[in-house]
Parts: structure tokens; C-alpha cells; sequence
């Protein structure tokens, strides 16, 4: 009888070390792909941002888009259709410096930026951004966030201590 507690509680802990290192590579994983993705789509930003600004006209920017979006939707699937494409290209514009690209994507998933990236006011993007890595937040709690207007409701409390400092 003793000798099958001990097997059970020994594979009790087998399991709970195998367990653990599962757990931790489908973590480093995630954090991999996600880099990689967030990556990409920087990049293909970049890319095309180039062929809608400069010496271009308009038209043909919109068209090498439109037909970029075209082959590679074709080729990859939806998430490189035109209006993902045009996520990407905005993407590159709100964040043109790859290291705070970098910096964010230890902790925010696409998703994350996808939500961010509608906000116009750079300081609110910013603060979104921060609370989300600070907080660890969800997509789903940064929606909740901004839904309940939680960036203004802390600017607004913040001025009365501004005007005191003054």
C-alpha cells in the first residue's frame, strides 16, 4: 500500500513538472508568433506607406495597395485583405519607430494595437498603450477601458492637482 502512494505521488509530480514545461514553451511560443506578426505587419506598413507618400500620386498608391491586398488575400488569406493591409499601413504611420514597436509587442498582441489604433490623440493612444502593458490588460478590458472613457475621467482628475501645483 505504501509503495502505490509513493508511485502516485510521484507521478503527481512527474506530471506537474511535465505539465509546467508545457505550459511555459506555449507561452514562448505565443510570444514569438506574436512578435513575428506584429513585426510583419510593421513591415508591410512601412513598405506600402512608402508608395502612398512621396513624390506618388495619389491614385497610384491607392492602386498598388488595392492590388497588393489583392494577391496577397489571394495567396494568404483574409488577414491580408484590403482593410487589414490598410491597418498596416496606418500601423507603420502611429508607430514609425520599430523600437517602440518592439518595446510594446513584449506585452501587446496585435489585437492590442488594432484596438489602439483608431484613437487620433497620441497621448490618449500612448496612455491606452501603457496602462495595457502596466495593467497586463486584455482586448477585452482595453475596451472596457476606453468604452467607460477611463483616459479622460484621468486627465479630468488630474487637473484640479495641476492647477494647484501652479
Amino acid at each position: 500500500m505504501k509503495k502505490e502512494i509513493l508511485i502516485a505521488d510521484n507521478i503527481d509530480n512527474i506530471y506537474d513538472e511535465i505539465n509546467a514545461l508545457i505550459r511555459e514553451k506555449k507561452t514562448n511560443v505565443k510570444k514569438v508568433v506574436n512578435d513575428a506578426i506584429i513585426s510583419l505587419n510593421w513591415g508591410i506598413g512601412k513598405r506600402l506607406s512608402v508608395e502612398l507618400t512621396g513624390n506618388n500620386k495619389p491614385e497610384y498608391g491607392k492602386k498598388v495597395v488595392a492590388e497588393v491586398s489583392k494577391r496577397l488575400e489571394q495567396e494568404y488569406g483574409s488577414g491580408f485583405d484590403k482593410t487589414s493591409i490598410s491597418r498596416m499601413i496606418k500601423f507603420y504611420q502611429e508607430f514609425p519607430d520599430f523600437e517602440k514597436v518592439a518595446t510594446l509587442s513584449q506585452q501587446l498582441t496585435w489585437s492590442h494595437f488594432v484596438e489602439i489604433l483608431p484613437i487620433q490623440d497620441e497621448l490618449k493612444r500612448d496612455f491606452y498603450a501603457a496602462m495595457c502593458m502596466q495593467e497586463n490588460w486584455s482586448v477585452r478590458t482595453l475596451r472596457e477601458r476606453k468604452k467607460s472613457m477611463l483616459y479622460e475621467r484621468t486627465a479630468i482628475s488630474k487637473k484640479p492637482e495641476e492647477r494647484k501645483e501652479e
